[in-house]
């Protein structure tokens, strides 16, 4: 059966950023603490490599990440997942990436130091354009804001090998600026060849937005690159847009948003995301899973981003990424954060979905339990 959180966790814990040039540099350099590997990259310079990491910094210049057109490819565990992420523009108002992902090696085309690899199978996550002539989608927000930015963020060091990311704006209410998450489903069919689903926060004016918001299913159609996204039915069917199914009621919020506490526990419910196409949506459309990392707070706080979770007796067993959301964490409450006591809803109707009980109600778990 499926699981929450991660097997073996390794985590990000907070982490001064200067830039998106330097956001994504720390946020390769943690992955590869996880298992991942560089396999070729290019400075956006001279510097390029075929074979490993010349990017040495998030700065600019010789082996820096912070300069027009530096990239790498990134390949995950597992020997088949890889990205190819490139930096598209230096403005810190426009913050923007070109991400690639595929599952077949990304060793075809005319790599060189400022242009990235092809792979068979590759969608273009972010940006657009062709890889001679890229173009870019912001994802760190606007990084002119006033304030810390810190990054955050966690990986599993064991299959199914997921991760999330985050960066915090400012003080404890502020919005978060980013979010790029790459989710495994529980229990997905043997038949998925791709059970993941890949979000990245590209919303245009991150100053009156959450980060973290976008993974709602609300107003998703494929004209909206910012909602999440995933391969259903690879590699016959395609790659498309996909949302964590909201409850509602006359369009208004109701799961996560609008439910109370626990009335047997007093408790807060972190509630697992089921993401769903529309079948008023082109083909193929349905069910891709319920998620493993993110789930969503219930109910919905719209003050501090800056709390963690504790879960079951276990201190910081979740954290906020977003007014939302949270995602597994490590046990340490950083400093300016605020504890408090939740459970993880494990299940409604489904006993697929449930851990530790057979019968589908709220069960006290840390992050990380296997499901019954």
């Amino acid at each position: 059966m499926g699981q929450f959180g991660f097997t073996s966790g390794t985590f990000l814990t907070h982490v001064a950023i200067t830039d998106h040039g330097d956001g994504i540099f720390r946020e390769k350099e943690f992955l590869k603490t996880a298992g991942w590997t560089v396999l070729a990259s290019g400075d956006g310079l001279a510097a390029f490599s075929s074979s490993g990491d010349i990017i040495t910094s998030g700065g600019s210049g010789a082996g820096g990440m912070f300069n027009v057109l530096a990239w790498f490819r990134i390949q995950a565990p597992d020997l088949v997942h890889e990205w190819t992420i490139q930096l598209i523009s230096t403005v810190n108002t426009v913050t923007s990436f070109r991400f690639k992902y595929g599952l077949t090696p990304f060793t075809g085309g005319a790599a060189s130091s400022t242009q990235t690899p092809t792979a068979t199978d590759e969608v273009v996550f972010a940006g657009a354009g062709t890889d001679a002539a890229p173009t870019g989608e912001r994802c760190f927000g606007n990084m002119a804001q006033a304030g810390a930015k810190t990054l955050y963020g966690g990986a599993d060091q064991s299959a199914p090998y997921g991760f999330f990311f985050a960066v915090t704006l400012g003080a404890a209410n502020e919005p978060g600026i980013h979010g790029f998450l790459w989710e495994p489903m529980q229990d997905a069919p043997m038949e998925d060849a791709d059970p993941y689903v890949l979000y990245l926060y590209r919303e245009a004016v991150a100053s009156s937005n959450d980060a973290w918001n976008l993974i709602e299913y609300r107003n998703i159609s494929d004209a909206e690159t910012e909602q999440p996204q995933c391969w259903l039915d690879y590699p016959a069917g395609a790659f498309q847009n996909i949302g964590g199914v909201e409850y509602d009621n006359e369009n208004t919020l109701i799961l996560p948003g609008d439910v109370n506490v626990n009335p047997h526990s007093a408790e807060s419910d972190l509630v697992p995301i089921f993401y769903h196409r529309f079948n008023t949506l082109p083909d193929p459309d349905g069910p891709k899973g319920v998620g493993s990392l993110i789930v969503g707070f219930c109910p919905v706080d719209t003050g501090s981003r800056l709390e963690s979770l504790t879960v079951a007796g276990v201190t910081a067993a979740y954290i906020r990424v977003g007014r939302n959301y949270s995602a597994p964490w490590d046990g340490s409450t950083p400093s300016g954060y605020s504890e408090i006591t939740g459970k993880l809803w494990a299940g409604g109707y489904a006993t697929k979905f449930v851990v530790g009980s057979p019968v589908g109600l709220p069960e006290d778990i840390a992050g990380g339990f296997s499901a019954a």
